[in-house]
């Protein structure tokens, strides 16, 4: 039986209460990097699990207005990308990854 992924995606985005009241632009990066962590850090599927997260996390930032996170894959940036993960998930200390979200929406804003 193939999996349907994108009902699987609905389901966990109701489980997680997406539809929460975000008034601020703060708010809102801190939503779309809260839902990428939540769903890598669960791991639903066999393959693609950190490629859905950005994509969810940067479907989140465009309907809010934002431009996407782009995540650098030089060898420092992925370094500092799964430091702030693994203290998100070991930790229980979400914001080291809120921050580095915050800090590439702003970077592509400058750019733009």
């Amino acid at each position: 039986m193939k999996t349907k992924f994108y009902l699987i995606i609905l389901l966990f985005l109701g489980f997680l209460g997406l539809g929460q009241i975000v008034t601020t632009q703060q708010q809102q990066i801190e939503l779309s990097a809260e839902m990428h962590e939540r769903l890598v850090t669960i791991h639903p599927f066999i393959d693609g699990n950190g490629r859905t997260s950005r994509l969810l996390m940067n479907l989140i930032l465009l309907q809010n207005g934002f431009p996407i996170a782009i995540l650098k894959g030089d060898t420092e940036s992925r370094l500092k990308y799964y430091g702030a993960l693994e203290t998100a998930q070991t930790e229980n200390s979400k914001q080291p990854f809120i921050d580095f979200i915050t800090e590439n929406v702003s970077e592509t804003m400058e750019r733009l």
